[in-house]
């Protein structure tokens, strides 16, 4: 469903004799609206309501975390108001719980397919000279474990447009992920989101969900009389809050993505993400923000990525700058030789952490994908340390105006952190070093190697007018 823009019948749970009228809007980009009279069995101007149901479509509707936002009034007397719905249900069930749990999600994601690659088509080679034959024989689902469940890869397909002189068939490859024990939603669609994330890295383009499905063992498949058939699970379809419709995002070449799922290890290396990137959701996050977002300052996605390269450093590396017991010596002995009280505070306040700075992390992040730091950067340390020091000056202005960096040199500071930090991340989810070679030679890790350089000098003529020696 791309959008939808329908009346139905609604009514709350502890409320099914007292329904009431209401109108359904959907669309990617605005995400879910309801539209209902005020009625007696709403909470007057209720701030949110947990859970409605309704039939739109002769479909069952669940909209849960229903946000109140605004209500109109007209000459007749009657008003209206006006709900954000943040998750929208659809199926032959409705959802039980305000909180609810499933067993298995089917999702499909922009650019997968591409990424992917595996296909049942193939080239019927026995055919006569002149003559076009394509076989279609539908893959085997591939499937590897991870510490909650099974990740599958299955192959779908559907008839296209048919004609007298037309026949198509579309494959549609999807990821389901099918768990031992009932899962929290929100947690199943974090896991959801992380592949999402994975696809992104790899193919270095948006590829955002674009449709999901939910299922579990006591929500049946029924028929239109509404018995249940034995042994079934009810597809119940999920419309997501508002995200960038993915007709919007360019569907990117095999040819052309920094690296293939199989070159990653295939369907295993989605188990091993899952296990992995888990821990990873504000740094994915940041990550993601300073890469997908359509509209942003370069200064914003160069904070995002700055932050995301030491957050990460931080979960996957830790470390101090000297050992404990050695930096509180010598913290003693510093706040000990200042001959007043004003000295001993502001050494105190100066030494409180025994932490990397961030040129420290970006140099330690950029040694362990040494071969894609060194596609895009000549010298790792001085790279690390211009970067700290722009950081640094964007964050500690000392004076109004512009902070004296140009667009691009930002953007080019911005994509080798980008570079760095993502190669790094692969690396810590378990992608092996032939893979991140891969990704040296890539074509989107090279092509930027000559502007990162003359960013670097530019970026190092600017801190030597500002007289900027502090790097943290």
């Amino acid at each position: 469903m791309n959008e939808l823009n329908e009346n139905g019948i609604f009514w709350l749970p502890e409320a099914e004799d007292n329904p009431f009228p209401g109108h359904l809007e959907y669309s990617p980009e605005a995400g879910c609206h309801l539209n209902v009279v005020s009625q007696p069995s709403l909470p007057r101007r209720a701030e949110s309501v947990p859970r409605i149901l309704g039939v739109v479509r002769n479909q069952k509707v669940t909209l849960l975390g229903c946000q109140r936002f605004g209500e109109s009034f007209y000459g007749s007397g009657l008003s209206y108001e006006r709900y954000l719905v943040r998750h929208f249900f659809s199926g032959l069930s409705y959802i039980p719980e305000d909180r609810p749990v499933f067993t298995t999600i089917q999702a499909q994601y922009h650019n997968f397919a591409e990424w992917l690659e595996d296909t049942g088509f193939a080239e019927n080679e026995s055919r006569p000279p002149g003559d076009l034959a394509i076989n279609y024989i539908k893959p085997e689902s591939l499937s590897s474990e991870f510490s909650k469940g099974k990740v599958f890869i299955d192959f779908l397909w559907k008839e296209g447009d048919q004609g007298s002189r037309r026949r198509s068939i579309e494959e549609l490859p999807i990821v389901r992920l099918q768990y031992d024990e009932p899962q929290q939603f929100d947690e199943i669609l974090r896991d959801a989101n992380i592949i999402e994330n994975l696809i992104t890295l790899c193919v270095d383009s948006p590829s955002p969900r674009t449709a999901a499905k939910f299922q579990r063992a006591d929500l049946p498949q029924r028929s239109l009389a509404g018995n249940a058939f034995p042994n079934t699970q009810d597809p119940i379809e999920y419309f997501n809050e508002p995200v960038e419709k993915a007709s919007k995002a360019k569907v990117v070449d095999p040819h052309s993505m920094l690296i293939r799922m199989e070159d990653i290890g295939g369907v295993e290396a989605l188990s091993r993400w899952l296990d992995r990137a888990g821990d990873l959701g504000y740094v994915l996050g940041l990550l993601m923000s300073a890469r997908t977002t359509q509209w942003s300052y370069v200064e914003n996605r160069f904070f995002n990525l700055a932050g995301a390269a030491e957050a990460f450093h931080r979960l996957a590396f830790g470390g101090t700058r000297l050992p404990d017991d050695r930096f509180a010596l010598l913290r003693g002995l510093a706040i000990a030789s200042m001959p007043d009280s004003k000295g001993r505070s502001w050494i105190k306040s100066h030494l409180r952490f025994n932490e990397p700075t961030l040129a420290h992390r970006l140099e330690e992040l950029a040694s362990t994908v040494s071969p894609v730091a060194d596609a895009v950067v000549d010298d790792q340390k001085s790279w690390a340390v211009t970067v700290a020091e722009v950081r640094n000056k964007l964050v500690h202005m000392s004076s109004p105006g512009h902070h004296g960096f140009d667009g691009g040199t930002l953007l080019f500071l911005y994509e080798s952190v980008f570079a760095v930090t993502r190669a790094a991340i692969l690396r810590y989810a378990g992608v092996e070093d032939g893979a991140i070679r891969h990704i040296a030679t890539s074509h989107r890790t090279t092509w930027y190697k000559e502007g990162v350089k003359e960013a670097l000098q530019q970026a190092r003529e600017v801190l030597a007018r500002s007289k900027l020696g502090a790097v943290d």
